[in-house]
C-alpha cells in the first residue's frame, strides 16, 4: 500500500524499531486494515516492549477484528498500557466489562509514567470514562489536561482530529471541542485517511435532515476512502487515536 499518515503519524513519537516495522508492514499491505493486522501479528510474533504492544491494542481496538486483541492478552497479559483496551475490547464486543473498571485500569497506566502521545489517548479514555459516570466536573478536568498536553507539544497536533471524533461522539454537553472544518484541515494535513472517513461520515448523520444533498456527498467521499482502506463503511463508536 502507499505510505499513510494514519500510520505514519506515529513515526515521530515511536522508538527506531517500532518505526521499521510499522514502515514493513505498511510496505507488505493492501490497505489499513491488512496493515493493522500484519502488524498486530508481528508483535505477537516477536517479543516487544510495553509501548508496542500498547499501540498494536490501541490500533486493533476497532480496526483488528475480534481474535486480534485476545491474542495480545494471551501474549502479554500483564501489559499495563494495554490493559485499558483489552477491557475496553470485552466492554464493545460483549458488554462484560464496567467502565469503572476501566478507569481503573487508566489510572494504573498513568502510573507508569507514558510518553505525552500515549498519555495523551490515555487522557481521552479517561474522558470516555467520566462522560459515561455523567461526572462534568472530571470530564472537563480530562478535557483540559489534554488541551493543555497539545499546548505543550506542538507535535501532538495530529492527534486532535480523533480526539474530536471520540468526543463529539460521546458528548453530553453543547461545547465544541474545535470546529469541524479545523478538524478536517488538521486530518488532511497529516494525510489521516481513517480519522477523516470517520468524521466526513459523523457529519453527514448530523446535516442530513437539513442539507441532504450534502450529506449525501459526505457520505460517498467517506465510503470511498473506506473502501481503499479495506475497512467496512462504518461510523465506529471510538476511533484509534
Amino acid at each position: 500500500m502507499k505510505s499513510l499518515g494514519s500510520i505514519t503519524k506515529y513515526y515521530k513519537f515511536v522508538d527506531p524499531g517500532t518505526q521499521i516495522m510499522l514502515a514493513n508492514e505498511m510496505d507488505a499491505a493492501t490497505n489499513y486494515k491488512e496493515f493493522v493486522r500484519r502488524f498486530c501479528n508481528a508483535v505477537i510474533i516477536e517479543e516487544s516492549h510495553d509501548e508496542r504492544v500498547y499501540l498494536s491494542a490501541r490500533l486493533a481496538l476497532h480496526y483488528g477484528g475480534i481474535n486480534t486483541i485476545p491474542r495480545l492478552v494471551k501474549k502479554y497479559p500483564s501489559s499495563v498500557l494495554a490493559r485499558p483496551y483489552y477491557l475496553l475490547h470485552l466492554r464493545h464486543n460483549y458488554g462484560e466489562m464496567p467502565m469503572v473498571k476501566v478507569a481503573e485500569s487508566l489510572n494504573e497506566a498513568f502510573e507508569t509514567r507514558p510518553q505525552s502521545w500515549i498519555l495523551l489517548d490515555l487522557l481521552l479514555r479517561l474522558w470516555q470514562c467520566y462522560n459515561a459516570f455523567n461526572d462534568v466536573s472530571e470530564t472537563r478536568q480530562a478535557q483540559t489536561s489534554m488541551r493543555e498536553l497539545i499546548q505543550a507539544e506542538t507535535d501532538l497536533e495530529c492527534f486532535i482530529p480523533g480526539i474530536y471524533h471520540v468526543m463529539m461522539q460521546g458528548r453530553k454537553e453543547s461545547e465544541s471541542y474545535e470546529s469541524l472544518n479545523d478538524v478536517l484541515k488538521v486530518a488532511r494535513k497529516y494525510d489521516d485517511q481513517v480519522v477523516m472517513a470517520r468524521l466526513f461520515a459523523m457529519n453527514a448523520a448530523t446535516i442530513r435532515e437539513t442539507d441532504r444533498e450534502l450529506a449525501e456527498k459526505c457520505f460517498h467521499f467517506a465510503r470511498e476512502l473506506d473502501a481503499d482502506l479495506g475497512l467496512e463503511p462504518q461510523s465506529v463508536y471510538s476511533l484509534s487515536i
